[in-house]
C-alpha cells in the first residue's frame, strides 16, 4: 500500500471514529518528507462534520489550501457539498426520491453569485431497489453531453453480474459499448472473479481477469491478475497480491508478487499495532468507551509506518470532548453512518460491500465510489469521495 495513502486512512479514520461518538476532532496536524499540513474541522449541533479546511505550511505560515462545507438532511443524507480553492469554487447538489435513494449528483461552478452548470451523474434502479444504470454528463455550450455510463445486471442473490461500460458517440448523440466486467461468485457469495473485455467490431475481446481467494474468516487473501495475449491467444500470470491478518482480524502484511517465468515478490508492506502517546501517533483505529463511569476515556489502536528503520509518519491529535447527552445515547440507538475521504465511519460495527458483493471491510479508507454498508441495525448503500 502506498505509504501517503495509509497514512491518510490512518489519521481520517480517528477524526471519522470521533465525530461519530462523543468527541470531535479540532484538527490533524501531518509531518511528511519536512512538510507540515494540516486539517481543521468545525461540527453540527448534532455533531455531524460541517467544514473541514486543509492548509499546507508554507515560509512558516498556514496556508489554505481548500475548504469543504456539507449540508445534510434529517436523514443525515448530504443534500450539498460545496468545495472552494482559491481559483475555483464547486457545489454538488444531490437529490434522493421519496425512497432515500440518490437519483442525481448535479455540479456548479460557482462564479460570483451565480451557479454555473458544470456537470450531473443521473441514477435510475431496477424493480429489487438496485442500481440499473449510471450516467455522466458534462455542460458543454449550454448542452449536457454525454461521458461515461455504467449498466449493471444482477444474479438471483441481488449481486452484479455484469458491468457495461459505456462511451458517448458524440456524432449521434448516442451511448456505445466500451468496456465490460463479469462477476462470479463461490456459494459463500464472495467474490472469486473478475473477467474484463473490450468491445471491437461488434464483438467482445477478453482484456484480463482479476481472480480472488478468501481465508476461513472470509477476508481477503489473494488477488491474481492474468491477461490475455492476443497474439499467442493464452491466458498469462502478470501479479498478485497476498493478505495476511492477525488474531483479531487487523490486516497484518500485504506482499506484492510479479510473474516473470515464476513468481518473485516486489514488495511488501507490515502493520505494527501498538498504543504510544499521541503526539507520536499514526492511529489506525479509533475505539472509546461509551456511557459508561469514564464517558470521556478513548484509546488509539495505532500502526507505525516505517522507511526502513526511520518512522516516516508523525502527526499530533487536537480533540475537545463532549459529555454524553441524549443526542449521544440517540447516536448509540440508531447508527450514525458517516462517509468521508474514503472511508465509512459508524458508531456500530459495519462491513462494506461493493455493488458486486465485495466484502471491502479492510480496504476502509481508499474507498471511492458506490459502496452497501451494513451495521446490526441498518443496511444502506453510499457514495463515497
Amino acid at each position: 500500500m502506498n505509504k501517503k495513502l495509509l497514512f491518510c486512512i490512518i489519521c481520517l479514520v480517528s477524526y471519522a471514529s470521533a465525530q461519530a461518538f462523543t468527541h470531535s476532532l479540532d484538527s490533524i496536524v501531518t509531518y511528511d518528507n519536512d512538510q507540515w499540513s494540516k486539517n481543521t474541522f468545525s461540527y453540527n449541533d448534532d455533531l455531524s462534520v460541517a467544514a473541514y479546511t486543509t492548509f499546507t505550511k508554507v515560509d512558516g505560515k498556514w496556508v489554505q489550501q481548500q475548504h469543504t462545507a456539507f449540508r445534510r438532511d434529517a436523514a443525515g443524507n448530504d443534500t450539498a457539498i460545496v468545495v472552494s480553492t482559491a481559483g475555483n469554487t464547486l457545489k454538488h447538489i444531490y437529490n434522493y426520491d421519496t425512497q432515500g435513494r440518490i437519483v442525481n449528483i448535479t455540479t456548479y461552478k460557482i462564479v460570483g453569485t451565480a451557479a454555473i452548470d458544470s456537470a450531473k451523474t443521473d441514477y435510475a434502479y431496477n424493480s429489487t431497489g438496485n442500481i440499473a444504470w449510471e450516467e455522466q454528463y458534462i455542460m458543454i455550450n449550454g448542452t449536457w453531453t454525454r461521458t461515461i455510463k455504467h449498466e449493471y445486471t444482477y444474479n438471483t442473490n441481488d449481486l452484479v453480474s455484469e458491468q457495461l461500460n459505456y462511451s458517448s458517440n458524440q456524432n449521434e448523440n448516442a451511448w456505445k459499448y466500451q468496456t465490460r466486467s463479469l462477476y462470479e461468485y463461490d456459494t459463500e457469495l464472495n467474490l472469486i472473479k473478475e473477467t474484463y473485455q473490450y468491445y471491437l467490431i461488434n464483438a467482445w475481446f477478453d482484456s484480463f481477469t482479476l481472480s480472488y481467494t478468501y481465508n476461513e474468516d472470509s477476508q481477503l487473501q489473494s488477488v491474481t491478475k492474468t491477461i490475455f495475449d492476443d497474439f499467442e491467444a493464452v491466458w498469462k500470470l502478470t501479479d498478485s497480491i497476498t493478505y495476511t491478518y492477525t488474531t483479531v482480524g487487523d490486516l497484518a502484511q500485504t506482499r506484492y508478487y510479479q510473474y516473470s517465468d515464476g513468481w518473485y515478490e516486489a514488495g511488501n508492506d507490515t502493520y505494527t499495532y501498538t498504543t504510544t502517546a499521541t503526539d507520536q501517533c499514526a492511529g489506525y483505529s479509533f475505539a472509546q468507551t461509551l456511557y459508561d463511569d469514564t464517558p470521556h476515556s478513548y484509546t488509539l489502536t495505532q500502526v507505525a509506518a516505517y522507511k526502513g528503520s526511520t518512522l516516516q509518519y508523525r502527526c499530533t491529535y487536537h480533540y475537545t470532548a463532549f459529555a454524553p447527552t441524549d443526542i449521544a445515547q440517540t447516536h448509540n440507538d440508531t447508527p450514525l453512518i458517516y462517509a468521508h475521504d474514503g472511508r465509512i465511519a459508524a458508531s456500530e460495527p459495519l462491513r462494506i460491500y461493493t455493488l458486486t458483493g465485495i466484502d471491502v471491510t479492510a480496504l476502509n479508507g481508499s474507498l471511492k465510489g458506490v459502496y452497501i454498508v451494513k451495521t446490526a441495525t441498518k443496511t444502506l448503500k453510499m457514495f463515497v469521495k
